[in-house]
């Protein structure tokens, strides 16, 4: 199994919509069972995957001493069934700064475990825009993680100050791997968007994925219905579509080798 973060201490940036989206991907076209677990307390990932939520949140998880891992097996195994089982942001998660990090990586590692005997193969973590114990304790429990960018002049701020935070995560998780920044929302119409490109591209040639995800309406109109992007049928969901599917296999290829090799 694999745990990957989608982190950005900015919010707007797109985290949600590349864990929805990634999760129905490697879904559908790779055949990958996927656990989404949602610790943004805005919960839009919870949201949009309302149909594969299972009988437990994210506060019950990390948070309270009376979770019974046993106890929502059944409803995993039959959200699982589909492909796709998703463990729902909650208000208890408002007050996660307040408990010791420590306990909350032990139960997160403990769920995690579970979540892998069960037989699934990939998890992906939405976390909030700060990096609070949240972010942290995702980060500290994960293979790899992938940052969502938008392409203004302050990302380059923001790259440096992920590499500081990735770089002290690391003295205590040494396997956590950056799968790379992702540029997202682009609007190639607009040349600020194509210089920043550019330029972030050059500054960090070994970390920007060259598949972007264009700033397109059908995106925000999955979301929005709880509709796979795959199945939206209008014509200018076709670039959309696309991009997230290239995205995801090339993700897939990526932790797969990683596995092969030892290295990405």
């Amino acid at each position: 199994m694999k745990t990957i973060t989608v982190s950005n201490q900015k919010g707007g940036v797109g985290k949600t919509a590349t864990v929805v989206n990634l999760a129905g991907y490697l879904s559908r076209e790779h055949n990958q069972s996927v656990l989404v677990m949602d610790l943004d307390t805005q919960g839009n990932a919870s949201w949009s995957l309302a149909d594969s939520l299972l009988n437990v949140s994210a506060g019950e998880v990390l948070l309270k001493d009376c979770f019974d891992v046993r106890s929502w097996r059944d409803s995993c195994s039959r959200s699982l069934s589909s492909g796709i089982a998703v463990v729902a942001a909650d208000s208890v998660l408002a007050d996660i700064d307040s408990y010791d990090i420590k306990t909350i990586v032990t139960r997160m590692t403990a769920f995690l475990s579970e979540v892998g005997d069960m037989g699934v193969d990939i998890v992906l973590i939405d976390t909030p825009p700060s990096l609070g114990k949240a972010l942290t304790s995702a980060l500290l429990v994960s293979d790899y993680v992938i940052c969502p960018i938008e392409l203004e002049a302050y990302s380059l701020q923001g790259v440096g100050k992920l590499q500081n935070v990735i770089s002290n995560i690391r003295k205590y998780n040494k396997n956590l791997q950056v799968l790379g920044l992702l540029p997202s929302m682009v609007d190639n119409r607009n040349k600020r968007h194509r210089e920043q490109l550019a330029l972030i591209t050059e500054s960090y040639p070994s970390l920007v994925i060259r598949h972007s995800i264009g700033l397109r309406s059908s995106i925000a109109d999955a979301l929005s219905e709880k509709t796979f992007l795959g199945d939206i049928k209008k014509s200018s969901a076709r670039k959309a579509k696309q991009e997230f599917s290239e995205l995801a296999s090339w993700i897939f290829e990526a932790i797969s080798e990683e596995g092969k090799n030892g290295t990405v």
